[in-house]
């Protein structure tokens, strides 16, 4: 599997001290990304953090790309806010690629309930709570 020759160099890098960066980091989410192992590329996140390097936009976009890519959407939609958060701005591709996958998802479940539930004409949605102003309500 070519995933794991790029874990193989990185974990070969980490052990000879050589000098680590983001790039390095960056070069193996594109890495993972591209072999499909989007988890690996969200660990690689994770260590950039640990190790005191700062995620660039090139980070959260690859990985945000390699969960959509998963149907992990839900997780793209996260780092995507998180680097919004940051100040490094979303990547307009990988905006584009985690609303697909979204939009993928929904339809799948979408056609699940409607084989579940072949009787079921009109599924109305669920009416929004009522927000709480932070007070319990007493009876």
């Amino acid at each position: 599997r070519q995933w794991q020759i790029v874990a193989d160099l990185l974990r070969n890098l980490k052990g000879e001290q050589i000098s680590l960066d983001a790039g390095v980091f960056n070069a193996a989410i594109t890495a993972y990304g591209r072999c499909h192992e989007w988890s690996h590329c969200l660990h690689e996140l994770e260590e950039m953090r640990r190790m005191f390097f700062l995620p660039t936009k090139a980070s959260y976009s690859g990985v945000s790309n390699a969960c959509s890519q998963a149907s992990e959407w839900r997780r793209a939609l996260v780092l995507l806010a998180e680097a919004e958060s940051l100040g490094l701005g979303a990547d307009p591709v990988s905006q584009r690629a985690t609303m697909e996958a979204r939009d993928r998802g929904r339809l799948a479940v979408d056609q699940q309930m409607a084989s579940a539930n072949p009787d079921t004409e009109d599924v109305q949605e669920p009416a929004p709570l009522e927000s709480s102003s932070g007070a319990e309500r007493s009876e």
